[in-house]
């Protein structure tokens, strides 16, 4: 940890990563960007992170492409360090929700629907 970080300013961190937040590898996409920011913010919320702390502890939940894009450009984008910023930035390059199909069922069987095609696909 850094040193110039005050007691509390560890204690937050500690309670932070106990809470075990989700990460977000964009190699996998194991979780998409826009449920990851949420759950992000929720356990910020949960465990009274500080503003500003957010920035960093969301980063360090970055794997594969991601935290190398986050290393190399991502942190130059987000200049003043707000939340707001990061959320921005992450959306822009791992991309919003695809619209969904409001008409098409969603009770298709495990073994031969979409859902079976998605865990295949992605996992």
């Amino acid at each position: 940890m850094d040193p110039m970080m005050t007691e509390e300013d560890r204690d937050s961190v500690t309670v932070f990563f106990r809470a075990h937040p989700l990460s977000f590898d964009s190699t996998r996409r194991t979780v998409h960007v826009e449920a990851w920011l949420h759950d992000m913010e929720q356990t910020f919320l949960m465990c009274h992170i500080p503003d500003y702390l957010e920035i960093m502890l969301a980063a360090k939940c970055l794997y594969g492409d991601a935290r190398l894009w986050w290393i190399d450009i991502g942190e130059r984008q987000v200049p003043s360090r707000t939340w707001a910023q990061f959320r921005t930035v992450m959306l822009e390059r791992y991309g919003p929700l695809p619209p969904r199909d409001e008409g098409a069922p969603c009770n298709d069987p495990p073994s031969t629907g979409r859902y079976h095609t998605y865990i295949h696909t992605f996992l």
